[in-house]
């Protein structure tokens, strides 16, 4: 049986990467290089939330930070400017009500910090 080669990944995300800077360049795509990050960091949300199907829990706060942080680099400027802090902080504030959500008796003080407001 023949393992996966994690340098494949790798190559497929600078050749993707490459792409869209070249498209950028040519004047046919704006701000090629906000989605291409924005992708990165929501990949990566994802590979931490992917934790979950393995029981580990702690994998929500990167998780939903990532997915937020990237969403936030995907997404225009002028809802960056609106809209910013909140998708970011209510990223990170979503993480700690899905964990006490997933355990209300074990994890009870994940409300603390899911609860406070500036």
């Amino acid at each position: 049986m023949k393992r996966f080669d994690s340098g494949v990944i790798f190559g497929v995300v600078l050749l993707f990467g490459g792409g869209l800077l070249l498209l950028q360049t040519m004047g046919l795509l704006e701000n090629a290089s906000d989605l291409f990050w924005g992708g990165i960091f929501i990949v990566a949300g994802a590979v931490f939330l992917s934790l979950l199907l393995a029981g580990q829990w702690w994998g929500l706060f990167p998780g939903m930070t990532l997915l937020a942080l990237g969403a936030l680099i995907a997404l225009p400027e002028k809802i960056q400017d609106v809209f910013g802090g909140a998708i970011f902080l209510g990223g990170i504030g979503l993480s700690f009500w899905l964990v006490y959500l997933m355990d209300r008796m074990q994890r009870w003080w994940a409300l603390i910090p899911a609860g406070v407001r500036a």
